[in-house]
């Protein structure tokens, strides 16, 4: 009988070794015997020669799906994340699925699930400064070649990152691929979210933690049956079951909420270079601050690097002033605690002209 390695999600580091009647794909969910209870694990592939001589080796006792859950590109990301993370293998499967997929029975309902609350954002065209289309065109090449290469754009607060990423997404997707935009955090993303589901309408999947289980498990359907041209959701949409995708955008990469710090510890932005890497596909890093390892890997010639320095239609980034406080106030009575003389003085200009401020 043919010998498979299955992942139980718990806290092993080590899949187990079963045997089968029949030669089940990787990827696929199985009901497996686990102690004295009966658990739903993940095969992975085929032991090693080793494993032939162990004795007594218990058998899976049935497949829980008709096509695997998870393809084998995304099988081996989650070995490398286990390897290179030290985490248990049964462990990373558990959170690259929804929590009803680990149920022995799936409940499959044709109960409608509530959409999410996405509102659209007034999407006119837009015209792009020469940087955009030197940056989006160097990009889409390498797409278009099939190649893998990691872009750290650069670009100021306003200079259109943003619609460089849905130009990107809307070349791939004449092309029949699909997209996959990481941002780390939702709440923070709304005008992002509304420009998308403009341009891209249902074809949008939005897919994060924070979702109900009913929702999660509809958008990862959608997802899996091909119905999503898009996926844009924070780190745990890394394992999103793209059937064929074409690209990776990062926003605002330098943010530490990439990085998940209980449990499966892994940093969502360097996994999702993997994932690019191994799907051989580009990957777009985008911020106005790039994290110094970013920085460090375009200098030694890891990333190559795309900038961004100015706003579409001439628009201005406001002035600004930084002031010493030892210094301002040296020579000033001690009336001052929290702000500068200068700062108090352009408070008060800005109320005599009945305008507003924020600190």
């Amino acid at each position: 009988m043919p010998l498979l390695n299955v992942a139980i999600p718990a806290a092993v580091h080590t899949a187990f070794t079963y045997d089968s009647a029949n030669d089940i794909p990787v990827g696929s969910r199985v009901l497996v015997p686990f102690g004295k209870r009966k658990m739903v694990g993940i095969v992975v592939g085929k032991p090693n020669d080793e494993s032939t001589k162990i004795k007594n080796i218990k058998s899976i006792e049935s497949v829980l799906d008709d096509k695997p859950v998870f393809d084998p590109k995304l099988v081996k990301l989650i070995k490398w994340i286990s390897s290179y993370y030290i985490a248990p293998i049964g462990e990373v499967c558990k959170i690259a699925l929804p929590k009803r997929l680990w149920n022995i029975k799936t409940q499959k309902t044709n109960r409608t699930v509530a959409p999410i609350d996405i509102h659209s954002i007034n999407d006119a065209n837009i015209d792009l400064t020469e940087h955009q289309k030197d940056v989006l065109h160097t990009i889409v090449e390498e797409e278009r070649k099939n190649h893998h290469a990691v872009f750290l754009l650069h670009g100021i607060t306003g200079s259109g990152k943003t619609e460089i990423y849905l130009r990107i997404f809307e070349q791939i997707i004449k092309d029949g691929k699909q997209g996959l935009l990481l941002v780390p955090e939702i709440g923070l993303t709304p005008q992002l979210l509304g420009r998308t589901y403009t341009r891209f309408k249902d074809r949008v999947a939005v897919y994060h933690s924070g979702l109900t289980d009913a929702q999660r498990f509809s958008e990862w359907m959608k997802i899996r049956d091909g119905k999503i041209d898009v996926v844009i959701g924070t780190r745990s949409a890394l394992f999103a079951p793209i059937l064929n995708l074409g690209a990776i955008v990062v926003d605002e990469e330098h943010d530490s909420s990439y990085k998940q710090d209980d449990g499966v510890t892994y940093n969502g932005r360097d996994a999702a270079i993997m994932r690019a890497h191994m799907a051989n596909i580009p990957i777009v890093l985008g911020s106005a601050t790039p994290s110094l390892e970013s920085i460090a890997n375009v200098k030694r010639e890891k990333y190559r690097y795309c900038k961004l320095p100015e706003r579409p239609g001439g628009a201005k980034l406001p002035n600004v002033e930084i002031v010493d406080m030892r210094k301002s106030q040296k020579n000033e009575p001690r009336k001052f605690v929290a702000l500068s003389p200068r700062l108090h003085n352009a408070i008060s200009e800005t109320l005599l002209r009945k305008e507003q401020t924020l600190l």
